[in-house]
């Protein structure tokens, strides 16, 4: 099979690893397959497990009848998992006697393992909450054509974020934050694939760095400092002389600026008189 063959084949799947639980069959694969060899061929390992997810959306597409009938089923499917996991962990724990808050303890556990399964739905979610408005902006602003560009890279952080969150989830062995910590890494490696986003772009425009958040393009304009625009004339150069002096030693201005007292001839006099 040719690589471009191969991409499409990969791309079709990625709505089971985002809506449906084929994230989990690779997780779950991939936890089992880590038993066996531990981290030996740890790229392989996720390869195969990969595949096993893809193989489980083309056969789940070919049993619903058709791409989209799939993915209609894998919502439709979300709330009948969890209330036949409820049902399932009430008759558990019923069987075994269990007090009444260890039942619905264990009901609860059930919600949760669910959810866990979907976890790429709800990371789907969360970003789609996000990025339509991106979309719908870059759609009303550049035309259809941008706004299915934009679309397009947010579906690449969906399925990498499904599969990062199926290689946390066997990777990190503490059940949801596995897959919540590699959902982000698989979104953030999206993020990167895919380049920013029209939105980030437009607010870098409308707000383009300022020299100080640069400090290596940081520029000094002469002209706003006093006597800095060019040379220095006779004047200038007087007052910057006085205003250091003033600065360093302000008795030496008041020497500078004193003035000797006039006195009248009489005064005079009488003072060589009295020395006489």
């Amino acid at each position: 099979m040719s690589i471009g063959a191969t991409a499409w084949r990969y791309t079709k799947a990625m709505p089971g690893f985002i809506f449906g639980t084929q994230a989990e069959l690779m997780g779950e694969t991939l936890r089992n397959s880590k038993k066996l060899h531990g981290w030996k061929n740890m790229g392989t390992q996720i390869g195969d497990a990969f595949e096993t997810g893809v193989k489980a959306h083309e056969a789940a597409v070919a049993k619903n009848g058709g791409f989209f009938k799939n993915m209609l089923n894998d919502f439709k499917s979300i709330f009948p998992d969890i209330k036949n996991g409820v049902k399932s962990a009430g008759w558990i724990a019923k069987a075994k006697n269990a007090s009444t808050l260890s039942r619905l303890w264990a009901q609860t556990k059930s919600v949760f393992k669910v959810l866990g399964k979907r976890m790429p739905l709800i990371g789907a979610a969360l970003t789609l909450a996000f990025e339509l408005p991106n979309i719908a902006k870059a759609t009303w602003n550049e035309g259809v054509l941008t706004g299915a560009g934009e679309a397009g890279k947010t579906a690449v952080r969906l399925g990498t974020g499904a599969v990062g969150g199926a290689i946390g989830s066997a990777l990190i062995p503490v059940p949801f934050l596995g897959a919540l910590v590699g959902y982000w890494v698989g979104d953030k490696i999206g993020q990167f694939i895919v380049g920013k986003s029209y939105s980030e772009k437009q607010a870098e425009a409308q707000n383009p760095q300022t020299a100080q958040a640069n400090p290596q393009e940081f520029k000094v304009d002469t002209s706003q400092i006093p006597f800095g625009g060019g040379t220095v004339n006779d004047e200038e150069f007087q007052k910057l002389q006085n205003a250091y002096m003033q600065a360093t030693n302000p008795e030496s201005m008041n020497f500078m600026n004193y003035t000797i007292p006039q006195t009248s001839p009489t005064n005079a006099n009488k003072k060589v008189d009295t020395l006489a």
